[in-house]
């Protein structure tokens, strides 16, 4: 064999080894494929084609993809307008291998053809191939030829890597003018069946998917076009934008119903990239949600199968180091000594992209901008065989950190606001029901008590969605725990905005009677959160129903030292599925009273009675009874009560209250111990006061209450002194002589201090009567002692005793028989010549005015006083109420006012006060005095510390540091008179001074100078001798 012959035989042989290992390559690689195939790798197709179209670009620097999957025909064709093959690329396809060194970075380059290239054949195992082939440098040659994988064996896949390189061989040279560059020349068509149309369709939605941000991180890529929809994604522009390393890439996206720019941004920093979605509005950036079948891991293409991978952005870095079906980069090392470069190199990657996810997170939450939750989602994550679980379990930890602290939350009053605070805590709460329904009845709730703890209404769902399980998680159990935590409703309405807690708890309730589920946990943790009468949250087994209570019982019985409020349902709820409380009623509280009533001291019990006597249930025959002890109550003992109609009494208590009030009458009547300060406590004249006792009096006499007269202690019957005696000392005055009664107290003998005035009725058997025989003997020992007495008091005492006996001359002989035979026990010689001498003179006047008779006489005096009467007498009588004008309280005081010309020409007296009169002025005056002084104590202007009394009505205090005069007088009788000169005085005086008028009955009333004008008209005041 010559050596020629042998370097052939070489060469062919060689060929046959290439050719033997190729086929066995793809048999390994189909086998694997066949066997293998899952959900990740049947989308690799269609970026396994880009992949190659884009390393392959025009002159231009870019390639345009045109797809077309053409269902009806079960073929999709795949173009593009890259540069022509190299026989290398051609034969690289044939025998599925590469035709480029990795190490070689003459030129950027994302794949090789070769293993990545099979994975299209999950399409169809016959490819068609057809373009521009340069055989040479600007020679260049049409070729087509068919890749046929679908052989079983080695022969058959041989055979198809012969008949495929024939084919090449048949390749037809061209002109060079008619090769345009930027045309589709370079064609892949794939035939398909059921299986490969599924395949191509999935493998197109994940073009969707991913196209936009394929686009903004290579500009090989100029425009991808699907034919058979119409859509076509096409490169439009880059903006900068706030955040340093970042820009913002404009994507047009053209379909048969729509055209739109899609935005993504690029933070970039030591070839590592993060990358998000935007969509611009008026309101500005809105962040968009990745698509669930997005991949989040780029090696300038998506590396299928990290859609799980848990990193909240998307991250494109071409030093990726990926695995073999690029559904991963490698992490895991299996020594923990020493890390493989590409790890390490993926790792750093990562870890740099924690970064900027830091600074891109802070960016967007001081921006506000929208949709910030949709950049929060960790996935999370099984095991993969090129994970390192506790390496990534470190870098979700790192994104959580950043995530819990960056104010990314606007919440419900519109603040940014961080999940944590910087002590760690929760601040912001994620609620966190299943259900949208509930979450958004829930925020309901929770933006009245909390807004600044909760996200925006609008953005809630897409939080709940975003953040990972158990971040400040918050579900209506949580709201519940809250409810019972706050104690009451006070504390509850102190977080309330605007809200009243009262529909709030409604609302609550209302949520609560939805869900079964929040209804056992309340009852079976006994949580307090049902509001009682008092405020305060209690449980469902601790209340009962209110049936219409009063609310005057239960102030009773709360007196009587039970709070039934603190078990009865807030009035403003009813019963509901979920809770049903057994009812209580005015009966039950009644016989609660009543039990405690039993136990009661003695003033509580006193309290209570007087409060229940006041109720009453409707009209009844002893109504009219029980409104007179009430009327009776509030005008004695000087209250204000109102009856109250009631549904229903407890018959037992009003009795008791009833005769418990009626002694309390009498027992405040009794402490006034006379007549006289009765009116003056009731405020009211000495006859008024005694009709009222009288009235009292006869009424309980007349309603069974004798035991308030019978009693030997707090006596109300009034003697004819006017003091209260008790029963068993007063006497009945049986129509006894008044002239007989005080001579009888003038002879020692006070005879009306054992008589019931006369207008008390009362019945008493004769044995206690008081006849005028009662009072003779005394009158007649009076006598016997005094007859040689030459004192006036004694003669005059005589004289009335004659007088009587003359004007009852049969009544004297009966009681007094002895002075009637002896009158002249009565009289003396002086007294005798006097009497006779006035006889004379009064016969010569009769005969002197020829008056025939003593009657004549006084019709001549009658008729001359009425003369007088009609010549009318100006002056003014002082009564009781004028001395009380003129703040005159004792005789002195009258007899030196008279002793003044123009006060005697102005008043008149008819008879002598007696000391009853001038002690009830005093009494009037002190009050006066004292309440003025009492009511400018307590304003801050007066200060009376240093007060100093000038006259009976006339102080000197201070007023604001100054001294003024202080003129205090009593307005009962509806005016003030003045006539004192140092009153005078004081008016006319240079100090400041002020009139102050009170009647125990109002608040003291300052009377001003203009108020004098109004009230007396005056309008004139002249002025000579000023």
């Amino acid at each position: 064999m010559d050596k020629e012959q042998f370097l052939r035989n070489i060469q062919e042989e060689d060929n046959n080894s290439l050719r033997t290992g190729a086929a066995n390559r793809i048999l390994q690689l189909l086998q694997r494929q066949r066997y293998n195939n899952n959900e990740d790798s049947v989308k690799r197709w269609i970026w396994e084609l880009c992949q190659n179209a884009k390393d392959v670009c025009n002159d231009s620097g870019k390639v345009k993809i045109r797809i077309d999957l053409d269902e009806s025909n079960k073929r999709v064709i795949f173009r593009h307008n890259g540069r022509a093959f190299s026989l290398a690329n051609v034969m690289s396809l044939i025998n599925q291998s590469s035709s480029k060194d990795r190490d070689d970075e003459t030129e950027r380059t994302s794949g090789k053809f070769g293993t990545g290239f099979l994975t299209t054949h999950l399409l169809s195992e016959i490819v068609n191939i057809s373009g521009i082939l340069e055989t040479e440098p600007e020679n260049y040659s049409r070729f087509r030829i068919s890749l046929d994988r679908t052989g079983h064996d080695k022969k058959e896949i041989i055979a198809a890597l012969e008949k495929a390189v024939s084919q090449l061989q048949e390749c037809q040279s061209m002109l060079v003018s008619d090769y345009d560059k930027y045309a589709y020349n370079t064609i892949f068509e794939y035939e398909l069946d059921e299986d490969g149309i599924e395949v191509a369709q999935q493998g197109i939605e994940n073009l969707r998917v991913s196209a936009p941000f394929v686009l903004s991180m290579l500009s090989d890529i100029e425009e991808i076009t699907l034919e058979a929809t119409g859509e076509n994604y096409k490169y439009s522009r880059q903006y900068n934008c706030g955040l340093a390393n970042s820009l913002v890439h404009e994507i047009i996206y053209v379909s048969s119903t729509e055209t739109k720019k899609i935005y993504i941004l690029n933070l970039t920093e030591e070839n590592t990239t993060i990358s998000i979605a935007l969509e611009g509005g008026e309101s500005g950036w809105y962040i968009m949600p990745y698509a669930k079948q997005q991949s989040r891991l780029f090696c300038d293409f998506p590396l299928i199968g990290t859609e799980d991978f848990p990193f909240p952005v998307l991250v494109c870095a071409r030093d990726f180091n990926p695995t073999e079906p690029r559904d991963g980069i490698f992490l895991t090392c299996q020594s923990r000594s020493k890390i493989d470069d590409e790890i390490q190199q993926n790792r750093d990657i990562i870890e740099r992209a924690c970064e900027l996810y830091k600074k891109l997170l802070e960016y967007v939450a001081e921006k506000r901008w929208n949709g910030i939750y949709n950049i929060t989602k960790i996935n999370s994550y099984g095991s993969k065989n090129w994970y390192d679980n506790e390496w990534l379990e470190d870098i979700v930890n790192n994104c959580k950190y950043t995530i819990l602290h960056t104010p990314i939350i606007c919440t419900g009053n519109g603040s940014m606001m961080a999940l944590q605070d910087d002590f760690e805590y929760e601040q912001v709460f994620i609620i966190s029901e299943s259900k949208e329904e509930i979450r958004e009845k829930e925020w309901d709730l929770l933006s009245v008590i909390m807004p600044e703890k909760i996200p925006c209404r609008e953005d809630m769902h897409n939080w709940y969605n975003s953040l990972w399980n158990n971040c400040n998680k918050y579900n209506f159990k949580s709201l519940i725990k809250q409810i019972e935590e706050y104690g009451n409703v006070v504390k509850l309405q102190e977080y309330m905005r605007g809200t009243d807690w009262h529909s709030w708890l409604s609302q609550f309730f209302n949520l609560i009677e939805e869900n079964k589920s929040f209804q056992t946990y309340i009852a079976s943790e006994r949580i307090n959160i049902i509001p009682n009468q008092n405020g305060i949250f209690s449980c469902t087994t601790n209340l009962y129903f209110d049936k219409d209570i009063l609310n005057e019982y239960k102030e009773i019985l709360k007196f009587l030292g039970i709070d039934c409020r603190d078990w009865l349902l807030d009035l403003e709820f009813r019963n509901r599925d979920w809770f049903q409380f057994e009812e209580y009623g005015n009966e039950q509280i009644l016989k609660l009273i009543e039990d405690k009533l039993d136990d009661a001291e003695k003033e509580l019990k006193s309290n209570v009675l007087f409060r229940m006597a006041y109720m009453y249930t409707g009209e009844n025959d002893r109504l009219v009874i029980h409104r007179q002890i009430c009327q009776f109550a509030n005008a004695i003992l000087k209250m204000d009560n109102q009856m109250i109609k009631v549904s229903v009494i407890s018959e037992r208590i009003l009795q008791d209250a009833l005769k418990h009030t009626i002694t309390r009458v009498a027992d405040r009547i009794s402490e006034c111990e006379c007549i006289q300060k009765f009116a003056e406590y009731m405020e009211i004249s000495f006859d008024e006061a005694v009709r009222l006792l009288a009235q009292f009096v006869e009424f309980v006499l007349g309603q069974g209450y004798d035991n308030l007269i019978n009693k030997s202690t707090k006596p109300i019957l009034p003697n004819q002194n006017g003091r209260f005696m008790i029963k068993d000392d007063i006497f009945l005055d049986n129509e006894m002589d008044e002239t007989l009664k005080d001579l009888a107290v003038c002879a020692g003998y006070d005879i009306k201090s054992d008589l019931l005035m006369k207008n008390i009725y009362l019945e008493l058997p004769e044995s206690r009567w008081k006849n005028d025989i009662d009072v003779s003997q005394v009158i007649i020992k009076y006598v016997n002692q005094n007859r040689t007495s030459k004192e006036e008091e004694v003669r005059t005492y005589f004289k009335r005793l004659l007088v009587w006996i003359c004007d009852n001359e049969e009544k004297a002989r009966s009681i007094l028989p002895n002075l009637c035979e002896n009158k002249h026990y009565l009289y003396d010689d002086e007294e005798i010549a006097r009497t006779i001498k006035q006889a004379e003179t009064f016969n010569q006047l009769m005969e002197k005015y020829n008056i025939s008779s003593p009657e004549k006489l006084e019709e001549l005096i009658g008729k001359s006083q009425e003369q007088c009467t009609e010549v009318s007498d100006d002056r003014i009588e002082l009564t009781e109420e004028v001395l009380l004008q003129l703040g005159i309280d004792s005789e002195d005081a009258l007899e030196k006012a008279f002793s003044y010309p123009d006060f005697a020409s102005k008043y008149i007296r008819n008879s002598k006060h007696d000391a009853g009169t001038y002690e009830y002025l005093q009494t009037i005056l002190e009050r006066s005095k004292n309440n003025i002084l009492l009511h400018l104590n307590s304003k801050e202007e007066y200060d009376i510390t240093e007060m100093r009394q000038i006259a009976n009505t006339i102080f000197i205090i201070k007023k604001d540091g100054k001294e003024i005069f202080l003129l205090a007088r009593p307005s009962d009788g509806g005016e003030v008179r003045i006539y004192y000169e140092t009153e005078k005085d004081l008016l006319d005086y240079t100090m400041d001074w002020e009139l102050w008028v009170e009647d125990g009955k109002s608040e003291p009333q300052k009377i001003t100078f203009g108020k004098m004008i109004k009230l007396t008209g005056l309008n004139r005041i002249p002025l000579r001798g000023i």
